[in-house]
């Protein structure tokens, strides 16, 4: 007996069977259907939580709690999701009540049959009608008395309180009710409102930066009244706040307090809501399922429209600014339930759109508005130029002008933007601390996926460096009036950062690993960065110095070898930053001076410069100078001079290396205006800066590192003219390394060099389009905010007499239509397979994702396997993976896999190899949340990590491109508006006349009779090549002639327009896009809805008189147009 009435035991045995049933299920989880689990575990385990639940009443939270535990893990294991994700989701759309409703609902299904003689007569006799003295209107809503107890703990507990006390708060239909099967569907319907759409009426936490007191207050919402106890802090003045939600207004009015302005959602008594994807695709026709939910008692009539702006096409709503009824959803719902809603839309232009659902309802009408968000075709890409404005030169060579050409790709996608924006600064790190405190900003740097500690430190490095530099030059008041909220913002952030990277700290042993989420071996070049970073950042962040202590002797300990060098102890393998060619003895050449890097940084810090690691320096030192000769890899030669140089600045061996070093550097000019390091096969362009890869920026920076520590300033200046023509640091980084490095670079010579005063104005105009704006750089205002360049021209940047530098940068970013696999290391292959009926294998039942990479080493690679690689699986539209499936792969006892992320509509993969003698595939199921027609293709990519300019991509379908819903009336329009009018056959009813009309309309700017020599399939394009037969029409400056070359480029998805090789058409269309091709112009033409295509006979293809006649008519129409134009 449990004289407590706790029920520790009872609750304990619980847990344990209903866990240990979950655990066997696990076993068998993928040989059975989804319903047939959810049965076995409602048999196992929801029967266990249920079995004499009422006696669990008035019990305390805490053992609650425990019990939701297992019911959590239940809804977890069932929906496939990860330990720690948010159950209360997945409660909802299971329909399951939470254990504390599940114990009302029992206690009250007992007052039910109680009342109604179905339960035995000892429980009947316990419960007494409400029967008040006198006449009021609560006698008649069957309520029941609640007699008066001594002990709240036991007497409130019982049935004959507990009973009446839930019934009473029951609204009056439910206790109505005239049977069980009634009651119990009303009852569960009102109690799962109450769990969960009830919670959409709470405040959520509200954050205050003090001490704050805890006071219970009233919210009213409109009718509705809930009440919650908001964090809130004493002040001295009266505080009133509204917050306008919609048609509803919460008011806050107490004495002395205030509350933040934090986001409140609430719930309306009938509202409609239609989830959308996270992006689609221009083209693709998708389906939208929402609901409308009605909390009312009564059931009603409703009416959902969709008004969309245009761009986006509607079959079942209205298109914003068009005539005619909207197409509506109708329907009746009953009181407390949901209705369906569906709703077709299509997507014609790239952009964000606005969608607009409007419920009417007898009771008023409801709007609700939401962005989608469409992207052009194709892949996404981005291009940066930068430049420097240095009219004093400062940097080396004066400097007055800059152009920037404007470029447009060869593969654009037609009708898709192009994105260009332009940043001039007059700091050096200008471009980083425009981003410092943009949450989103430091992302700019690079597009790689994070999730290791190498990615980690390139979000706190950054930050450093900009703490560094503004206070090492004492320039805060860059910053503005914020200083210094800033100045403690980034502190906070650099301590936030070090919180973070020792998550990448090992258990037992002082090192560190690549990777926190397995459970991988300590990594010695990783540990040796973060050594180098801690060091870095003692000066500014409290740092025990027993950290780097312990760290570095483990270093030594376990990976200093008895020749002094240093060897890698981790499963990853980090020394493919060499790149290919590279021998043994230069990666362990390359290792030993990057741990020596990382010691010596550390032995200024206090209680850190010890014997044994000088003496360890002094082996490693030796070690590199002995193997110095065998070293042909520039960049294993820099970044071991500067190890040298930073162990002994005078040694013979160290300015012997530099020297060398020296006289391989790439120069342009007499004298030097630019100088870098580049391996001799790639060749040398130092007039494409922006070319160079990640490498050639390592090298150069390493180089650039070793010369400042020399003190050589005039010999760095063509090295920093070279590394701020292409603006590495600013956002057009290849890899973390190059990225970290030059910001280091850049920063140590900024603190070491004073500059001439900022005082620059700069005119930014088009070449032959206008001006764009004039700006004006000072000391106090060194950063402007980015300019959008709109025109098509190309850019003039240029000052007069002005005192001090600036850098100009200009991003490009655009779509292209077929991937480019040139540098590409890996053979792929993606496919998605269909479902398999009745399949004992559960991973066959669903739909499913198999991705496929094979390295490919280059012909003077010595590893037969990748480095760390990056699959990156963009998802079709409507797709979301199953991540039950992922972790699997990441927890895996063989898996490569180290980690993976779900980033939007991305699932990006981090392996730690990939092998070459076989294909590594990574498997996953996909669900279907929206239904999608006429899919565009998905892109796949694969790259190393520490090379990701050197991608490998392809497209891949869905499904066949099939349409949704065909087309009714007007709506036709929407499957028209991507392709264009296509003519294959003769037209007997067309003259010259209607033809000449037909062409000279406004619209038409380009007409020319073309045939057609060949065709390529691409991405979700078609491209035919074309010769000009005769021009017709054409612009001004377009320099089309007879016999030219042009490309006609069509959606995929348009079946109707099919040329056929070898025959001759008639085209018209409005608009072209000129590619600068050497010193002309290469044309592509879109056939969109604005084009028309007629088949023009050759002599050869007719054979009957109807030919014959239509062909002399588009002749006569030829000889007509070129003798008059569009002269009537």
């Amino acid at each position: 007996m449990d004289r407590c009435l706790k029920f520790h035991k009872q609750i304990s045995a619980v847990i344990g069977s209903s866990f240990f049933s979950l655990h066997s299920l696990t076993k068998i989880k993928y040989f059975l259907p989804k319903r047939s689990m959810e049965t076995a575990i409602h048999a196992l385990i929801t029967s266990r939580l249920d079995y004499c639940n009422s006696l669990y009443f008035g019990i305390s939270k805490s053992q609650t709690a425990r019990l939701q535990i297992v019911q959590n893990a239940a809804a977890r294991f069932l929906k496939g999701k990860r330990k720690f994700d948010h159950a209360t989701p997945l409660l909802r759309s299971l329909h399951w009540l939470p254990i504390n409703f599940r114990i009302d609902f029992k206690i009250l299904l007992l007052v039910f049959e109680s009342l109604n003689d179905l339960a035995s007569s000892y429980l009947s006799d316990l419960l007494h009608p409400y029967l008040p003295t006198r006449g009021l209107r609560s006698k008649d809503k069957f309520l029941l008395q609640i007699p008066t107890t001594r002990l709240k703990s036991r007497g409130n507990r019982a049935f004959e309180v507990a009973g009446p006390t839930l019934w009473n708060k029951l609204p009056l239909h439910i206790r109505s009710a005239s049977t069980l099967s009634e009651f119990k569907s009303c009852l569960k319907t009102y109690l799962f409102s109450v769990a969960f759409i009830g919670q959409q009426n709470t405040v959520y936490k509200v954050a205050f930066p003090t001490i704050c007191i805890n006071f219970t207050k009233t919210v009213f919402i409109t009718n509705n009244v809930f009440w919650k106890s908001l964090p809130c802090i004493v002040h001295a003045d009266i505080c009133l706040r509204c917050f306008g939600l919609e048609s509803q207004t919460l008011l806050f009015l107490w004495p002395g307090i205030c509350v933040s302005e934090e986001k409140i959602q609430v719930s309306q008594d009938i509202s409609v809501d239609v989830p959308l994807p996270y992006s689609m695709v221009r083209g693709e026709q998708i389906e939208l399922r929402g609901s409308v939910y009605n909390q009312h008692l009564s059931k009603t009539e409703f009416r959902v429209t969709l008004t969309a702006t245009d761009g986006v096409c509607v079959f079942r709503g209205a298109q914003q600014g068009k005539d005619g009824k909207p197409h509506e959803n109708k329907g009746k719902i009953g009181g407390r339930s949901v209705a369906l809603v569906t709703f077709y839309i299509m997507a014609l232009e790239a952009g964000t759109h606005t969608l607009t659902f409007t419920l009417t309802t007898k009771w008023g009408t409801e709007s609700v508005v939401k962005k989608l968000k469409v992207v052009p075709e194709g892949i996404r890409k981005e291009i940066q130029i930068g430049g420097r404005i240095d009219p004093n030169g400062v940097f080396g060579t004066s400097m007055r002008k800059l152009e920037f050409k404007n470029v447009i790709p060869p593969n654009i996608v037609p009708k898709s933007t192009v994105d260009r924006i332009l940043t001039v600064n007059g700091e050096v790190l200008g471009a980083l601390l425009s981003i410092i405190n943009n949450p989103e900003g430091l992302k700019q740097l690079t597009n790689l996926p994070r999730g290791n500690a190498e990615m980690e430190l390139m979000g706190l490095l950054p930050i450093y460096y900009v703490y560094n530099y503004l206070e090492k030059t004492e320039k805060w008041g860059i910053l503005g009036k914020e200083a210094a909220a800033s100045e403690k913002e980034l502190k906070r952030k650099m301590q936030a950062g070090i919180t973070s990277i020792m998550s990448f700290k090992l258990k037992h042993e002082p090192a560190f690993s690549m990777w926190s989420k397995k459970d991988k071996s300590a990594s010695t070049w990783v540990t040796a960065l973060i050594v180098k970073t801690l060091a870095d950042m003692h000066e500014y962040i409290s740092l025990e110095s027993e950290v780097l202590t312990n760290t570095i002797n483990w270093l030594i300990k376990n990976c200093q070898n008895d020749d002094g060098s240093f060897s890698e102890k981790s499963q990853t393998n980090p020394l493919k930053l060499m790149g290919a060619g590279a021998d043994v003895t230069e990666k362990t050449v390359f290792l030993t001076s990057f741990v020596m890097i990382g010691i010596k940084n550390a032995m200024k810090v206090p209680n850190v410069n010890l014997e044994v690691f000088k003496i360890a320096i002094d082996r490693a030192a030796q070690y590199i100078t002995s193997n110095s000769k065998k070293i042909k890899s520039l960049y294993a030669r820099a970044i071991a001079s500067y190890a040298l140089t930073l162990a002994d600045i005078h040694s013979m061996s160290a300015v012997e290396v530099y020297e060398i070093l020296k006289k391989q550097a790439q120069v342009d000019g007499n004298p030097a205006t630019v100088r870098f390091w580049q391996e001799s096969k790639l060749g040398k362009d130092s007039l494409k800066p922006s070319d160079a890869t990640a490498k050639t920026v390592e090298t150069t920076v390493y180089v650039l590192l070793n010369t400042l520590v020399r003190g050589d300033t005039t010999y760095a200046k063509p090295i920093l003219n070279w590394l701020t023509q292409d603006q590495r640091y600013g956002g057009g980084v290849h890899s973390t390394q190059d990225s970290i490095l030059t910001l280091e670079a850049l920063t140590k010579y900024s603190i070491l060099t004073s500059r001439a005063t900022l005082n620059m104005v700069v005119d930014i105009e088009y070449k032959t389009k206008g001006d764009i704006r004039r700006i004006t750089l000072t000391q106090q205002n060194p950063v402007h905010k980015p300019i959008e360049v709109t025109k098509n021209d190309d850019i003039i940047i240029k000052t007069a007499m002005s005192s001090g530098v600036s850098f100009a940068s200009l991003r490009t970013v655009f779509y292209e239509m077929t991937e480019n696999n040139e540098n590409c290391y890996f053979d792929m292959s993606i496919d998605i397979h269909e479902g398999v009926p009745n399949s004992d294998d559960p991973m066959l039942l669903s739909q499913r994702i198999v991705a496929c990479a094979k390295y490919k080493p280059p012909e003077n690679e010595f590893e037969t396997e990748s480095g760390i690689t990056v699959m990156e699986i963009h998802l079709p539209t409507g797709v979301t993976a199953v991540q039950e499936d992922l972790d699997r792969y990441l927890n895996g006892l063989e898996s490569r896999i180290s980690n993976y992320e779900i980033n939007g509509d991305q699932v990006i993969l981090q392996i730690d190899s990939i092998p070459s003698e076989e294909l590594y595939c990574v498997g996953f199921r996909i669900q279907e949340e929206f239904e999608t027609g006429m899919t565009r293709a998905s892109v796949f990519q694969v790259y190393q990590f520490s090379n990701p300019e050197h991608k490998c991509m392809k497209f891949y379908h869905k499904q066949s491109r099939k349409l949704l819903r065909l087309c009714e009336g007007d709506q036709c329009q929407c499957m028209a508006a991507e392709c264009c009018n296509f003519k294959s056959t003769i037209d007997p009813k067309i003259t010259a006349v209607q033809r000449k009309n037909d062409m000279c309309k406004e619209s038409m700017n380009y007409a020319f009779k073309v045939l057609i020599e060949s065709s390529e399939a691409g991405g979700d394009f078609v491209t035919y090549k074309a010769k000009v037969k005769a021009v017709l029409m054409k612009g001004q400056t377009d320099d089309l002639k007879t016999d030219s070359e042009i490309d006609l480029v069509k959606k995929a998805t348009c079946s109707s327009t099919n040329f056929e090789v070898g025959k001759q058409y008639l085209i018209m269309t409005a608009e072209s896009i000129k590619i600068r091709m050497n010193r002309g112009y290469k044309y592509k033409f879109p056939l969109d809805s604005r084009a028309w295509v007629d088949w023009w006979p050759l002599d050869t293809d007719c054979r009957d008189d109807a030919c014959i006649q239509y062909a002399n008519v588009l002749g006569e129409f030829e000889s007509d147009f070129v003798l008059f134009g569009c002269e009537d």
